[in-house]
């Protein structure tokens, strides 16, 4: 991008925390690729935390940030103002919300910078699943809201046989309880914190995946379906992309999501949404974020397609013409549990030929890429989210996993006998 001398600095706004800004080393090196500097907006909790110190060091991919502001994610005031005083420097092109706590000031922001966004009611409607379960009841289980106030013995609750319990603002599986009667509803009922509204909804059983779709100017040209491997509860041990379904399910849960996203009216952007397919085909609505998914979905992808989601998506936000590959590859996460205790070491086999890395270490994944939809299955990445002396236990959120790897090949076959070669040559070793 050529500048005029005195000319602001092209800019694009990235929102998030030192977790999600160290996902994707991919996205830094797409905006460096179309002239623009990242500013970042993230909580005051990581001004004492590792981020200022990344920023500082020119060998990270987080030394590209020009600039950080603190604020809670609440605070669209003081987001607005910061932003307000960044356009006197710099020509803001672009932004987006990594994660999933800044969306809807990313989308307020984006509206009065004049910039793409998945737009207001999108911003909105996807940080909320009550909300969810309103503007998209044709899609979605039954459910009921539990307002502040409405928890204790005499409060009417739904006869449910089985059903599950969830905070309406938490992600990654956080305070996700499966109840069976009233009884334990309301046991469960009393473990929430008093202030948080919660929503309870039918059980509904059926294969879990999750629909990742890019839009530009309302128009779906991207989607994909990744298969969800979830644990004994709520939290998933496994993605793979894409999914192994049969034609009649992948339709019907393309179908689903592009109207789902049309009653959204989302305009611009990546839209990730999980759903249950039941075994005779009926898709339902689990929730939906306007953001990048989570874990390492985005790697997945960019491991299948053979290009980097973040380059179609940065497209998007600038309003360049976009499109991007279908998969012809297989890729694949797996997130090993480690018997409880704490943690003491992680030990790969010498025949898988790739070193541990702790996150607490390099502080960023690695970009995994394949452009060559026949090359040798490969493991790509053991990452250790935990460190040595942490404690691990049970899956209760996403946030309790302590290690997981990534693997891609050409066919679903080897991908699958490497996955099982991996895990079971990786050994994580905890003393009680």
């Amino acid at each position: 991008m050529t500048q005029t001398p005195g000319a602001a600095t092209p800019a694009f706004l990235l929102y998030g925390s030192n977790k999600v800004l160290t996902r994707y080393p991919e996205l830094y090196r797409a905006l460096a690729d179309r002239g623009l500097v990242p500013l970042v907006v993230t909580g005051p909790e990581e001004r004492g935390g590792r981020l200022p110190t990344l920023v500082d060091d020119q060998s990270h991919p987080l030394s590209a940030i020009a600039e950080v502001a603190y604020h809670e994610r609440h605070d669209l005031d003081g987001i607005l103002d910061s932003v307000a005083r960044w356009t006197a420097s710099y020509a803001i092109v672009g932004g987006m919300s990594i994660g999933e706590y800044y969306v809807e000031p990313a989308t307020v922001v984006n509206d009065y910078l004049g910039l793409r966004s998945p737009g207001l009611r999108a911003g909105r409607v996807c940080r909320n699943k009550h909300h969810q379960r309103l503007y998209l009841r044709d899609f979605s289980p039954r459910s009921w809201m539990i307002p502040v106030g409405a928890r204790d013995a005499g409060t009417e609750l739904p006869d449910l046989e089985t059903g599950v319990v969830k905070p309406v603002g938490r992600n990654s599986s956080s305070g996700v309880l499966r109840f069976t009667g009233t009884a334990e509803l309301r046991r469960h009922l009393q473990t929430y914190p008093e202030d948080e509204v919660l929503l309870v909804e039918e059980y509904v059983a059926g294969n879990e995946v999750s629909v990742e779709a890019l839009v530009q100017d309302g128009r779906v040209i991207f989607t994909g379906i990744t298969q969800k491997f979830v644990g004994d509860g709520f939290v998933e041990v496994g993605h793979e992309v894409p999914a192994d379904l049969t034609a009649a399910h992948s339709a019907a849960l393309v179908d689903a999501n592009t109207r789902v996203l049309a009653r959204l009216d989302f305009r611009d952007g990546i839209s990730h949404a999980e759903y249950k397919v039941t075994d005779s085909g009926d898709v339902y609505l689990m929730e939906i974020a306007a953001r990048f998914p989570g874990d390492g979905i985005v790697s997945l992808y960019n491991l299948a397609t053979g290009k980097a989601l973040a380059d179609t998506i940065v497209d998007i936000a600038l309003g360049r013409a976009a499109a991007h590959p279908e998969p012809a590859r297989f890729a694949k996460q797996v997130f090993v549990t480690p018997p409880p205790g704490t943690l003491a070491d992680v030990v790969a086999d010498d025949g898988l030929d790739t070193e541990v890395t702790w996150y607490a270490e390099a502080f960023m994944w690695p970009e995994m890429i394949e452009s060559r939809p026949e090359a040798p299955a490969s493991l790509r990445v053991i990452m250790c989210d935990k460190s040595v002396g942490d404690t691990v236990g049970d899956l209760e959120s996403s946030f309790d996993r302590a290690l997981t790897f990534v693997v891609d090949a050409s066919s679903r076959a080897e991908l699958g006998d490497l996955a099982s070669t991996v895990e079971a040559a990786i050994e994580i070793r905890t003393v009680t």
